[in-house]
């Protein structure tokens, strides 16, 4: 499969079939309809999306203490550890040398 950028979006080239899929339908398949995480994906674009669905309820704006930021990825995924570690390593947070986080500025 083959990610290629176009406009705001990443798209999804199916190869054997050449059907292009945006990368919001891709990652549908890990909510569940209530919204919560049903697994984390492995291939690093799927989970940077995801990561990011689950970043984008965090205000820019704020600083989070962790046991806040843990309440709020626990709405999504019970495992806040992993999301956590997984959103700084892809950048998309960022923390302090204790246990306060924010959201990296995009621009």
């Amino acid at each position: 499969m083959q990610i290629i950028e176009e406009g705001q979006g990443k798209l999804s080239i199916n190869a054997a079939a050449h059907i292009i899929i945006p990368m919001s339908e891709q990652i549908d398949q890990f909510f569940a309809p209530n919204g919560t995480l049903i697994s984390i994906p492995v291939k690093a674009a799927k989970k940077i999306a995801v990561l990011k669905v689950i970043a984008s309820k965090l205000s820019p704006d704020t600083k989070y203490p962790e046991k806040e930021l843990n309440a709020i990825i626990a709405i999504y995924h019970h495992d806040t550890a992993a999301i956590r570690r997984h959103m700084i390593e892809y950048g998309i947070l960022e923390r302090d040398g204790g246990s306060v986080y924010w959201v990296v500025n995009a621009s």
